[in-house]
C-alpha cells in the first residue's frame, strides 16, 4: 500500500512541477503586458534565504491577507519564489495528503483557484462595476500624507458604500509598488474581530507576520537579526540566529507566541517600529470598519486594555512619528467615541471621503464619449507610461448578460434624487433595474432602507436599542427633518441645529444630535479637502461641523414622509372640525384653531423651518400647506 501511495505522490509532484513552470512563464508574460495594467514590484529574498527553502515564510491564504488585498498580490509573491528540482525530494516525505495540500497551494498561487488567471483579473481592473472611480484627487492627498512623516491618527469617515474600502485597498496596493515598500498592517474588521484585547492582538500579529511584510523585511538582514534579538529578550526566550530567512521564521514564531496577549504584542510591535524607523518609508496601520472597536468588551467598566490600545496608536503616530494610523468607518459617531475614551482631539484628525458630484455620478452611470475624468497618472506604476483610461458607464457593462431597461438616460433626475453620488446606491439601482426589468421598481427598492430608517426615527421607544437608549422624542426628529430638508444643500451647522433643538439650550440640543448620530440617523460632516459633494460655503466662515442625513435616499424619503404626515394631520383636523360643528360656536373656533396648530406642529417639528429666521425660505410656513408632491 505504502509503495503505491509514494509512487502516486511522485507522479503528482511531477505534474505540480510542470504546472509551476507553466505558471511562472504565464506570470512573466502577464507582467510584460503593455497597457494600463500596473506592474507589480517583485520582492526577492536574498541569496542566503533561497538556500533554506524550509525557512521561507509560508504564503497566507488569499482570503485572509489584509496587507495586500488586490487580486494581483498573490502573483507578485509567487513570482519571487524560486522552486527547485529538489522540491520533489522534500515532497515525498509529506505523504499523499501533504502532496494534495501542496497541490492546492500551488494551484492557488498559479492564479487559477479563484476562477481565472492573473492576466484576466488585471484586464478587468477598469470594468464598470469597479467601485473605485474618479478618486484621483483623494489619492494624491493620501499619497502625500503617507509619504511624509507620520502625525496624528487619521479618522476616515464617509457615507456607507461611497467606496472607502476600495479606496484604501488601492492606496495599500500603491504603497507596494515603489522601492522598498513599507510594512502595512491592514485589518478588515468585517472579516476579523477587533472587539476585545485578544481579538485585536491576534489581528495585529496575523498582519505583521504576513507574507508581504516578511518578504519586505528580508531585504534588511541586519535589521531583522537585531529585531529578533530584542523581541527574544522581551519574550523571555533564548532564540538562535541564522540567515535572514531563518531569522524571519523565528521572529514570526515569537510574534505568534502569546498572540492573544495584547500587552506583549504591543511590546513586540514597538521594538519592530523603532528598529525600522531609519527606513525611508514609514509603516502603515489601517483598521477598516473601525466602528467595530465600539463593541469592545473586557472585564470591568474601566476597560484598561482598550485604553492601552488607543494610547499605543497615539504613541506610535502623534508622539513618536513612527507609524501612519488610519481608522476608517461609515459610522460618524466613531470620532465622538474615541474622544469619550480619552483620546484628545489634537491627537486625531477627521477626513471625509464624500460621494461623487452630480457630474461624476452621471459619468459613473452612463460613461462619457470623451473618457471619464479619472487621472491616469495617479494609477500608473512608477516608471510606466500613463494608461489611456475610459469609463463605459455601469449601464454599458459588457460582462452583464442582462441589459438595462429602455429609457435609462431619461431616468437620471429620479436616480440622482434618490441615490445622489453614492457609488453603492447607484450600482444597486442599476443592478435592480437589470434584474427586475423596471426602473420604477428599482427606484423603489433603492430607497427602501432609507425610508425605513426615517420612519424609525419617529418611534424612538421601539427603535432597536444600542448600549444607550434613544435621547429624543418624535417631535424633535420631525424638527430635524424639517430643518435638513429645507436647508441649502440639506446641511445645517451643528451649533445652529443644537440651539434649535434645545430651544436655546445648545448643550441639550447637542445631546439630542449625538444620540441620533449614534443610531445612524444623522451624519456629522467636518470640512475636508477629500469631499466635494458639499460646497465649502455650507461649513460657514469658520468651517464648522455640519449635520446632514446619511444619504440622498434619506433626504428623499424624509421629504415624502413629512409631506404625508402633514396631509394626514390636515385630514384628521378636517374630520374633527366636522364633528365639532355640532358643538357650541364659542368653543368651536378656539378648539379647532388649537387642534390644527398642534397637529401641524407634530407633523412639521412644531415650528417654522430653521431657515425662516434668516429669511432663507421666504418666511414662516403658511397654515395652509401645499399638498402637491415635491
Amino acid at each position: 500500500m505504502l509503495p503505491r501511495l509514494r509512487a502516486s505522490a511522485k507522479k503528482t509532484i511531477g505534474l505540480l512541477e510542470r504546472r509551476v513552470s507553466s505558471s511562472k512563464q504565464n506570470l512573466k508574460q502577464t507582467n510584460e503586458t503593455s497597457g494600463f495594467v500596473r506592474n507589480q514590484h517583485k520582492a526577492e529574498l536574498p541569496p542566503d534565504a533561497k538556500a533554506t527553502p524550509a525557512a521561507t515564510p509560508k504564503p497566507p491564504s488569499p482570503s485572509t491577507t489584509g496587507a495586500s488585498s488586490s487580486a494581483s498580490s498573490s502573483s507578485s509573491v509567487f513570482s519571487s519564489w524560486k522552486f527547485r528540482p529538489s522540491f520533489s525530494k522534500y515532497a515525498l516525505t509529506l505523504g499523499p495528503l501533504g502532496v494534495l495540500g501542496a497541490g492546492a497551494l500551488l494551484y492557488s498561487l498559479s492564479g487559477n483557484a479563484d476562477g481565472g488567471s492573473d492576466d484576466r483579473r488585471k484586464s478587468s481592473k477598469w470594468k464598470a462595476e469597479s467601485p473605485f472611480f474618479n478618486r484621483s484627487n483623494e489619492q494624491k492627498v493620501f499619497n502625500k500624507n503617507l509619504k511624509g512623516m507620520p502625525g496624528v491618527i487619521t479618522v476616515l469617515v464617509g457615507p456607507p458604500s461611497c467606496g472607502k474600502s476600495r479606496f484604501l485597498k488601492e492606496m495599500v496596493d500603491q504603497l507596494g509598488l515603489g522601492q522598498d515598500p513599507p510594512p502595512v498592517i491592514f485589518i478588515n474588521s468585517r472579516l476579523v474581530r477587533v472587539n476585545g484585547p485578544e481579538a485585536i492582538s491576534k489581528a495585529l500579529v496575523d498582519e505583521v507576520t504576513s507574507q508581504d511584510n516578511l518578504l519586505n523585511l528580508s531585504k534588511f538582514p541586519d535589521l531583522v537579526q537585531g529585531i529578533l534579538e530584542q523581541v527574544s529578550m522581551v519574550a523571555g526566550v533564548k532564540t538562535p540566529v541564522g540567515n535572514v530567512s531563518f531569522n524571519l521564521g523565528e521572529l514570526a514564531k515569537l510574534f505568534k507566541m502569546d498572540e492573544e496577549n495584547l500587552t506583549e504584542t504591543i511590546k513586540k510591535l514597538e521594538i519592530l517600529f523603532k528598529s525600522i524607523a531609519s527606513l525611508p518609508r514609514k509603516p502603515v496601520i489601517v483598521i477598516d470598519e473601525a466602528n467595530n472597536l465600539m463593541d469592545w468588551t473586557e472585564p470591568g467598566p474601566s476597560q484598561p486594555k482598550l485604553k492601552t490600545m488607543l494610547d499605543f496608536l497615539v504613541a506610535i503616530s502623534k508622539e513618536a512619528n513612527l507609524v501612519h494610523v488610519v481608522l476608517a468607518t461609515s459610522d460618524y459617531f466613531l470620532a465622538n467615541w474615541i474622544k469619550g475614551k480619552g483620546v484628545a482631539t489634537n491627537n486625531f484628525r477627521i477626513h471625509v471621503l464624500g460621494d461623487l458630484t452630480e457630474e461624476e455620478a452621471r459619468e459613473f452611470v452612463y460613461g462619457t464619449a470623451v473618457g471619464a475624468t479619472i487621472d491616469p497618472l495617479s494609477v500608473a506604476a512608477p516608471g510606466v507610461a500613463a494608461p489611456v483610461v475610459t469609463w463605459p458607464g455601469i449601464i454599458n457593462d459588457p460582462s452583464e448578460p442582462i441589459a438595462v431597461p429602455g429609457g435609462a438616460e431619461e431616468q437620471w433626475q429620479a436616480i440622482y434624487e434618490r441615490c445622489g453620488g453614492n457609488i453603492g446606491m447607484l450600482k444597486q439601482c442599476v443592478g435592480a433595474a437589470r434584474e427586475l426589468g423596471s426602473w420604477k421598481d428599482a427606484l423603489d427598492i433603492v430607497v427602501a432602507n432609507s425610508r425605513s430608517a426615517i420612519e424609525q426615527g419617529f418611534k424612538p421607544k421601539v427603535i432597536p436599542k444600542r448600549d444607550e437608549l434613544p435621547d429624543w422624542f418624535e417631535d424633535q426628529w420631525a424638527t430635524v427633518l424639517q430643518c435638513l430638508t429645507t436647508a441649502p444643500h440639506h446641511a445645517v451647522l451643528r451649533n445652529e441645529l443644537a440651539k434649535n433643538l434645545g430651544k436655546g439650550d445648545e448643550e441639550r440640543g447637542d445631546e439630542i444630535i449625538l444620540s441620533m448620530v449614534k443610531y445612524n440617523l444623522l451624519a456629522l460632516r467636518s470640512y475636508s479637502t477629500l469631499a466635494r459633494d458639499l460646497p465649502r460655503e455650507v461649513y460657514g466662515v469658520e468651517e464648522e461641523e455640519v449635520v446632514t442625513l446619511p444619504s440622498a435616499g434619506h433626504t428623499w424619503a424624509a421629504k415624502r414622509i413629512l409631506l404625508k404626515r402633514k396631509r394626514d394631520a390636515y385630514k384628521s383636523a378636517a374630520e374633527l372640525a366636522e364633528k365639532a360643528k355640532s358643538k357650541p360656536k364659542k368653543y368651536f373656533n378656539l378648539f379647532t384653531f388649537h387642534f390644527i396648530y398642534w397637529q401641524l406642529g407634530r407633523s412639521a417639528g412644531g415650528q417654522a423651518p430653521c431657515w425662516a429666521e434668516k429669511g432663507l425660505d421666504g418666511g414662516s410656513p403658511s397654515l395652509s400647506p401645499n399638498l402637491s408632491d415635491t
